[in-house]
């Protein structure tokens, strides 16, 4: 990265994108209802489980990333 191909200016935002999506519960003639696997949070919303990211900014930090991961699945708590 350089100096001379960074800027930071000034953009509109618009929050009001999508704003008319609703749920749509109606299924087509025929159509089987589908499947998620994941459970209904407290509000009513939707979570996912056993998704767990383990990132690295630069090559050089790979194999602690592998140590990482190995210990996270040796640990059990994917299970969970």
């Amino acid at each position: 990265m350089h100096e001379h191909n960074v800027a930071i200016h000034d953009f509109g935002r618009d929050y009001a994108f999508a704003s008319e999506v609703r749920d749509d519960q109606s299924l087509r003639p025929g159509e089987a209802p589908a499947h998620f696997q994941g459970f209904r949070r407290a509000g009513g919303k939707a979570g996912t489980r056993n998704y767990i990211g383990i990132l690295s900014p630069v090559n050089c930090s790979a194999t602690v990333i592998d140590f990482i991961a190995d210990g996270v699945a040796r640990s059990g708590i994917l299970a969970d």
